[in-house]
């Protein structure tokens, strides 16, 4: 599901973005026109988050929530299955990412 949040960057919309946040795992968009009563420094706790997570990718080399990764080195899936997930999406970062686990490990 995703969820339409009008006005997220003032004081309401912004407090209700990060309490959905805290309790469920779906996207959110926001639209805002940033009058007066929008903040752009309202959301930068999830902006910090995010960048968060893009920088410890970029450092590492290592997807942050890849699932299919922690199955297949866990042994829950095999290579073929693993395969058979990334095969399909072997164009984007993700497939081509979980195609390189199956080559070097």
């Amino acid at each position: 599901m995703t969820i339409l949040v009008t006005g997220g960057a003032g004081f309401i919309g912004a407090n209700f973005i990060l309490e959905w946040f805290q309790h469920v795992d779906e996207t959110v968009v926001n639209v805002d026109k940033l009058t007066y009563a929008g903040n752009r420094g309202s959301l930068a706790s999830l902006r910090a988050a995010a960048n968060f997570m893009e920088t410890i990718e970029e450092r590492q080399g290592l997807k942050v929530r890849c699932p299919e990764e922690i199955a297949y080195r866990m042994g829950f899936i095999s290579a073929a299955e693993l395969e058979a997930i990334a095969a399909p999406i072997k164009h984007g970062n993700y497939g081509a990412y979980l195609m390189d686990i199956l080559e070097h490990g």
